[in-house]
């Protein structure tokens, strides 16, 4: 092993042992997300290339009494996702430790599951590749 190997493994455990000590340091406590009704206050459509989101800014009651603003992703499907004018009421869900961090149900869902959800569909796809390869006809 050349010395230059060791110095990088050396350098590459102490990064190591520096980040673990930072993360035992900083222990955020849990984060809840309580729901609630939401009035719109106004909602913006943003356009890319291929895809376009529509946001709504809202305003609500937390429950610690104060009135808070934040702005949502709303689910932009069209004839599916739903059409929003300012003072329509929408269901948010808000984080106990900063209420200004707010999303709809379905982002939540989709922040909470997404990742198993593409899972499962890549299992699918790679079973029946496997099949169609490997079983006779």
């Amino acid at each position: 092993m050349k010395k230059s190997d060791l110095i990088a493994i050396l350098v590459v455990v102490g990064f190591v042992i520096v980040q673990a000590r930072a993360a035992n340091n900083v222990a955020p406590g849990p984060t809840q997300w309580i729901e609630t009704e939401a009035e719109v206050l106004e909602t913006r459509s943003k356009l890319r290339k291929r895809s376009s989101y529509t946001y709504a800014r809202a305003s609500f009651t937390a429950a610690n009494g104060h009135t808070y603003e934040t702005e949502v992703r709303l689910w932009s499907i069209p004839l599916v996702g739903r059409n929003l004018a300012p003072g329509d009421t929408l269901t948010i869900r808000y984080n106990t430790n900063n209420p200004v961090i707010a999303q709809t149900p379905f982002a939540h869902f989709i922040d909470s599951y997404g990742l198993y959800i593409l899972i499962i569909i890549g299992v699918f796809f790679s079973i029946s590749r496997l099949r169609k390869t490997y079983m006779p006809k």
